[in-house]
């Protein structure tokens, strides 16, 4: 039998390992065996001469031989597998629900019915042909029988018996504002424009009531002041969009007791008494003092306010209004009221 030797320095002094590897002593190599090859049962001594490197001989062992493990299995798979197979079934469940419900619904009413009965035959022959729908013969559903809904009523207004007149280098406009509709209006307005020749809008001032709220039919004197008014062509007197209450309270009327004209300092002055009859507090009365000529034509209006801040029920106050000097004529009447803002 020839002895198995070293593959790297041929040395036959071997240690053999298991697992059919061999180690060489001389040169420390490790090498498998000859696939097959038994290993020997006896001990070939080195050949003469032979000699071991010097130095320690420390065994080094083989590495040991790749072996074969099996496929870890992944432990989400379950889980993902058992989340999709719940879902399915969710899903189907909301799909029978969804039939089922449909299947069991009513049927839903028609919104018209015809006006003539179903035509049926009561003989042999050809049946009556059946009568279409149309706009002509059904009839609409009245939701609510014997209620018309109306629109609800607009504020209106007019500006009557407009004058003008020029005081110094000012203009002034003098009208009668008229409630013409069914609702109450808040502070009435009307806004006066002037126009050069060519079109060109060179002034536009609003001019606003003293009196705030109008009962429909009421009306109230309104001027318009435009203060050193320029050069113009023409002008328009525009009302204003007419304002319901909103926030507004309706003002109390005072009762003027008595007052008089009285010359003071070149000016006209309008003194006198005003009481609270309303039975309620009241506070910040007005008083309105409105001008007319002969013809009772309205050439002025002016305002003031009372002495007393505030007036219980039955208390009396003092008034002076200074009779303005804007007026669009001369007034030979004049007419005092008094407001009050309930407390």
């Amino acid at each position: 039998m020839k002895a198995l030797k070293c593959t790297s320095c041929g040395s036959p002094d071997l240690q053999f390992l298991p697992g059919n590897f061999a180690r060489c002593n001389s040169c420390g190599n490790t090498f498998a065996e000859i696939p097959g090859s038994a290993p020997p049962t006896y001990y070939e001594p080195p050949p003469p001469g032979y000699a071991p490197p010097p130095g320690p001989q420390a065994f080094i062992p083989p590495p040991p031989p790749p072996m074969w493990q099996a496929p870890r299995k992944s432990s989400a798979a379950p889980l993902l597998i058992g989340v999709a197979v719940a879902l399915a079934l969710l899903i189907t469940a909301g799909a029978g629900a969804l039939v089922l419900g449909v299947a069991s619904s009513p049927l839903p009413t028609p919104r018209y019915a015809p006006t003539t009965s179903p035509r049926v035959s009561g003989s042999s022959g050809k049946p009556l042909e059946d009568v279409p729908l149309s706009e002509e013969n059904v009839e609409r559903p009245n939701t609510s029988p014997g209620v018309i809904e109306k629109p609800a009523p607009q504020p209106k207004g007019e500006f009557r018996d407009v004058r003008q007149a020029a005081v110094g280098n000012n203009l002034v406009w003098v009208g009668k504002y008229v409630n013409t509709g069914d609702t109450v209006i808040v502070d009435p307005s009307v806004t006066v424009s002037l126009f050069e020749s060519g079109g060109k809008r060179v002034a536009e001032q609003p001019g606003f009531a003293h009196r705030k709220w109008l009962e429909p039919g009421e009306w109230t004197l309104l001027m318009v002041l435009v203060a050193d008014a320029p050069d113009y062509a023409r002008h328009e007197i525009k009302v204003n969009k007419p304002r319901v209450p909103s926030y507004e309270t309706k003002p109390v009327k005072l009762t003027v007791t008595e007052w008089g004209m009285r010359r003071q300092f070149s000016s006209n002055y309008a003194i006198g008494t005003v009481r609270n009859s309303s039975g309620k507090y009241v506070k910040w009365a007005q008083v309105i003092v409105y001008g007319f000529d002969g013809q009772g034509q309205p050439v002025s209006v002016c305002d003031s306010y009372v002495t007393e801040k505030e007036l219980e029920p039955g208390a009396e106050s003092g008034f002076s209004v200074m009779i303005t000097t804007l007026a669009v004529g001369t007034a030979e009447r004049y007419e005092v009221l008094a407001f009050a803002t309930p407390d």
